[in-house]
């Protein structure tokens, strides 16, 4: 499989987890309220995220290049998020410049507030993978008249 034939699968197969994050959420809402919905997501998401964080604990606590590397970089030598990673400190930012959730969302016809609010949540996925790799992170998530996507600022748990 070529680079642009699997970039295309990965994408698409993030942007069908959008797709999954908002039916769930919806459903979540109609049944038990917004925040309660909110809440369970934010739950459920992180503890998916931590599942995804075991196989990059060989770069704590302090090995950003690895991190890069192997979270936001491969498979598809970074096309998807188009990071912009920086140092920072004695830490490490990167910018996520596009991301397929948020273009499905998008695509959904989500207003900016629905499109902020989903952000959020799935941010809770990053939290948890990179919280159980051995670091600290604070995640700046999209807002309204921001460019790209999410912001992470990692640093040394």
């Amino acid at each position: 499989m070529d680079a642009q034939t699997l970039h295309r699968a990965l994408d698409e197969s993030n942007k069908l987890r959008a797709r999954l994050y908002l039916e769930i959420f919806r459903a979540a809402e109609r049944r038990v309220g917004r925040m309660a919905a909110i809440e369970i997501l934010r739950e459920a998401i992180r503890k998916w995220g931590g599942d995804q964080g075991e196989g990059l604990k060989c770069h704590a606590p302090a090995h950003f290049d690895g991190l890069v590397t192997d979270f936001a970089t491969i498979p598809d030598g970074g096309i998807m998020f188009d990071p912009e990673c920086t140092k920072e400190g004695e830490g490490l930012r990167m910018h996520m410049r596009r991301c397929p959730l948020k273009l499905a969302w998008q695509d959904a016809g989500l207003s900016d507030d629905e499109l902020a609010l989903m952000c959020s949540i799935a941010a809770e996925a990053d939290y948890g993978t990179i919280e159980r790799a051995g670091f600290a992170v604070e995640i700046e998530t999209w807002k309204p008249g921001h460019a790209g996507c999410c912001v992470l600022h990692v640093r040394r748990a």
